[in-house]
């Protein structure tokens, strides 16, 4: 097999960086996460394995790399929403904040990637990695947060990113549920089972109205 001419300028390594994250998400779309190989990533890169490592120290790094690349972009996209929302009116309901949240992960890379961030990808990164991680997503966190507030008065100053957080652990929770094994999602079919036939945008949506409609109970008098 012939390789790809190896990047020299930062320029170039740059994009192969791009190159290889690319060919992830590909994979990523069509494959469970751990049936991707580092092995398979070079291949289709067109890269050796040992080149691919001079990237990524382990694919954990990788796809948590990719992960970093599509909050970038949710954030960017649901601030965005946030703020129109707000330029048109003077607050959001629950309903229409989790509309709006809903619409913004509409991608099933991104939700992908969500249900696997803490008990797969931070399980084999260096301590170095970890803090670099959490310091992006808590910037990140933190700037919607804020954004939440403007748009929902009646969440206390602070609170907006506290209510985000909760809400991937709802999303989290809602995917998991959702996408059973073959064998379960097989015999949930069987008559008196299909309670636990749950569909994921139904299942968050119900989870985040719930969640945020709880918080409010809890702190209005606060």
């Amino acid at each position: 097999m012939a390789y790809i001419k190896r990047a020299l300028s930062d320029v170039e390594k740059q994009q192969r960086q791009e190159d290889i994250l690319n060919t992830a998400e590909k994979l990523f779309l069509d494959c469970d996460y751990k049936d991707i190989t580092m092995s398979k990533i070079a291949k289709n890169t067109g890269l050796a394995k040992g080149t691919l490592f001079l990237y990524f120290q382990t694919k954990e790094d990788l796809f948590l790399s990719l992960t970093e690349r599509y909050i970038s972009h949710w954030s960017q996209e649901i601030q965005m929403k946030i703020s129109n929302s707000i330029s048109n009116r003077k607050s959001l309901s629950i309903n229409e904040f989790v509309n709006l949240l809903m619409n913004s992960i509409d991608n099933i890379v991104l939700v992908k990637l969500f249900s696997i961030l803490d008990d797969t990808l931070e399980q084999n990164i260096d301590f170095n990695r970890s803090v670099q991680f959490k310091t992006f997503l808590k910037n990140e966190m933190c700037q919607i947060g804020k954004l939440i507030e403007t748009a929902m008065p009646i969440i206390h100053e602070g609170h907006g990113i506290m209510i985000l957080s909760q809400l991937f652990i709802c999303l989290i929770g809602s995917y998991k549920v959702s996408h059973p094994s073959p064998i379960v999602k097989q015999a949930i079919q069987e008559p008196g089972l299909e309670m636990f036939d749950r569909d994921f945008i139904k299942t968050m949506m119900d989870m985040a109205t719930y969640h945020i409609h709880g918080y409010i109970t809890m702190h209005q008098n606060k």
